[in-house]
């Protein structure tokens, strides 16, 4: 669901008080929705998993990018009831380009999914086999193979976003089912920002004002749910 997480930053920021200083936003979707092996889904999609696989990505440490192999961590990621703690692998996100330029100060910001049991440890092979030339090769091939069709509208998903600075953090999270849904109506609301100028070269849904009208939206669309804390006292990440 690209830019929920986004959003969900944008929401927790109008809220927060101190300067941000650290971001973390995590993502769970569906043992049946990402299968790393099999690549399911439309064919643009099998393309984007292997073009994600093949390329390390960064994350913002120390105020700095860093480059990131996908799986390279692993974390527990706090998530609402029905989903619950979950393990997040790190998976590195396009909003480590776009948020330190609306986040002045921001020193950390890191990015988890949760694939779920034996698909953790197959997504941590397939990432380091995606760093050879013979296994980057053989995912792009097999990304181009046709695979059965996942039934969407049963599939839950989560997202939160966690905000620190200042001796506290604030925690936005966002919940719902059918995810291509979910991604389909975020395409509509960023080509719309697009247009409107709203969003332009580094920037992000993040810096969109009206993120709450925006939730309220897609919860009226998509059925989704979202909320955030109220102030917490601050503990390490």
């Amino acid at each position: 669901m690209p830019g929920i997480a986004d959003l969900l930053v944008n929401l927790t920021r109008s809220r927060f008080q101190p300067s941000v200083t650290k971001i973390s936003t995590a993502y769970t979707l569906p043992d049946r929705n990402f299968p790393p092996s099999s690549f399911q889904g439309s064919a643009g999609r099998r393309r984007a998993v292997a073009q994600t696989l093949t390329h390390a990505g960064i994350r913002i440490a120390n105020a700095r990018a860093v480059a990131e192999p996908i799986g390279e961590r692993r974390t527990p990621v706090w998530f609402p009831r029905p989903v619950g703690p979950q393990y997040g692998l790190g998976w590195p996100s396009v909003s480590a380009l776009t948020l330190p330029a609306q986040i002045p100060g921001l020193e950390s910001y890191e990015n988890y999914v949760v694939v779920g049991n034996w698909r953790t440890e197959a997504a941590q092979a397939l990432s380091n086999l995606a760093q050879r030339d013979r296994g980057a090769r053989w995912l792009h091939q097999r990304a181009e193979k046709p695979s059965r069709r996942t039934e969407a509208t049963g599939l839950r998903w989560a997202c939160v976003a966690e905000m620190r600075g200042g001796g506290t953090f604030r925690r936005a999270w966002a919940y719902g089912k059918d995810p291509y849904a979910v991604s389909a109506a975020m395409a509509v609301v960023a080509v719309g920002a697009l247009l409107r100028g709203e969003v332009y070269a580094r920037a992000s849904m993040a810096m969109l004002s009206d993120a709450e009208q925006i939730l309220d939206d897609l919860t009226a669309t998509t059925g989704l749910r979202f909320s955030v804390s109220d102030p917490m006292e601050d503990r390490p990440l």
